[in-house]
């Protein structure tokens, strides 16, 4: 059948609440287990069948009526063994009050086998959840800070970095991208409020990304960072 999810009669229940405009809704986490429900039974849930974990809610992205969440899930806890993931839940609150189960995902079929972290310990899955609201208001949503990322993710969020620079004042010239994701370059000269005057050019080839700036004292600061091993190398001069 592949992957399905609902908003629970309890989410939507939050939801109304919510809407009155007068509390903040936080998104704080998700879990997964092994069980299946009846699909009519989705929406009356208040708890995962067969809980077995905890995931990670690792990106949020706003969507037409409503937020799309990134749920990483890992390796499962040698205590908690292999398991077969079958649902998904998302949970809530208002106002730092109890967290409810705001939506139910279930594959009845075939699932996501997940392996135990002693056999497989860097393994990881992402499902997209989308949360459908039609109103407004406060929401906070809880990302996984130490969520383990990919050598892409990593690379991709040096270029919004990168791309985030293009904006501000004292910019010269405006990075570049290749096909194969690679920065031709980019000089920045940044002022602060303490007229501490720094200038940045960005390089990436031969896999590595360089970072070199000139700081107050005259002196260069060299920041290379090998793309295969993600170590970083200081150097100054």
């Amino acid at each position: 059948m592949g992957w399905i999810g609902v908003l629970t009669n309890a989410g939507n229940a939050l939801l109304a609440e919510w809407a009155m405009g007068s509390k903040t809704l936080n998104i704080t986490g998700a879990t997964v287990g092994s069980g299946t429900k009846p699909q009519a039974n989705m929406r009356p849930a208040t708890a995962l069948t067969t809980e077995k974990m905890a995931a990670s809610i690792a990106e949020k992205k706003k969507i037409t009526n409503g937020v799309s969440l990134r749920i990483r899930i890992g390796p499962a806890a040698v205590a908690v063994g292999a398991f077969t993931a079958h649902e998904i839940g998302i949970w809530a609150n208002l106002d730092g009050g109890a967290d409810v189960l705001l939506s139910y995902h279930m594959d009845d079929d075939v699932g996501v086998s997940i392996p135990s972290e002693s056999t497989s310990p860097d393994f990881f899955f992402d499902i997209i959840c989308p949360e459908v609201m039609d109103n407004s208001g406060n929401l906070n949503i809880t990302i996984d800070s130490t969520v383990h990322i990919t050598r892409a993710e990593w690379v991709e969020n040096q270029k919004k970095d990168w791309l985030m620079e293009e904006g501000l004042p004292g910019c010269v010239a405006t990075p570049s991208f290749d096909g194969n994701g690679d920065i031709t370059g980019m000089t920045h000269t940044e002022i602060s409020s303490g007229d501490t005057k720094r200038t940045d050019v960005y390089t990436r080839s031969a896999g590595e990304i360089v970072e070199v700036r000139t700081l107050d004292s005259g002196e260069a600061l060299t920041i290379t960072t090998d793309l295969t091993t993600l170590e970083t190398e200081y150097v100054f001069s």
